[in-house]
């Protein structure tokens, strides 16, 4: 991969999960009612609540409210200086990129995503545990403000017709039933696309049986 230390394998995390540089944030708990986390973890991991990435602005659902974001990390004893390895369950790695793009905004510069997620770390019977780890609070100075990660509806709206002048690709990553307005996306009240957008469904870019990798 052109850009390989987004990604981190299970046989490097073995290797380095008791590094004390190291957060793993854990996003097997992505609806209220799961409880995966609390039925087996990577050593060390961190459960992350969807609240931490997603809440309610003005009158729309699952959007980034920051303040949340870095709430949870101060209170997780997570530091811009660490490397933050993310980890999920690999048919939702939806749940865990979004965290990526996430952190990416706020500039954190050493994050990865665990390939193939805590589906092959337990299929290659590597140890888990119930056991939750306690970080000491720090303050979390936000390295750099990446406003450019962020695109509104507004923004895009402005550019219809003009992608091709501009440069843009906007790519939709719903199931294609939902891109051809054949059914409705959850929390939407409109069936179809954004026009001129292009689909390419999320887990298209994954591969494997008993469980998903890049």
């Amino acid at each position: 991969y052109a850009n390989g230390q987004f990604l981190v394998s299970t046989d490097w995390l073995a290797q380095h999960v008791n590094d004390p540089d190291i957060r793993i944030l854990d996003r097997q708990d992505i609806y209220p009612k799961d409880d995966f986390y609390s039925k087996g973890h990577i050593p060390n991991s961190i459960r992350m609540p969807t609240s931490a990435i997603k809440g309610m602005k003005g009158d729309i659902q699952e959007m980034l409210i920051l303040k949340n974001l870095v709430k949870y990390l101060e209170e997780n004893g997570v530091s811009p200086d660490d490397h933050i390895i993310l980890v999920g369950r690999s048919e939702k790695l939806p749940a865990t990129t979004r965290v990526f793009w996430a952190l990416d905004v706020l500039g954190q510069k050493k994050m990865s995503i665990l390939d193939g997620g805590i589906d092959k770390w337990k299929a290659e019977k590597r140890q888990v545990t119930t056991e939750v780890p306690h970080y000491p609070k720090v303050t979390y100075a936000i390295p750099a403000l990446h406003r450019d990660r962020i695109m509104t509806g507004e923004e895009l709206e402005g550019y219809l017709g003009l992608y091709d002048r501009l440069g843009l690709m906007v790519v939709d990553s719903r199931r294609p039933s939902e891109f051809e307005g054949k059914e409705m996306s959850r929390s939407s009240n409109k069936l179809g696309r954004i026009p001129g957008s292009t689909n390419l469904m999320f887990m298209a870019l994954l591969t494997g049986k008993d469980y998903q990798e890049f």
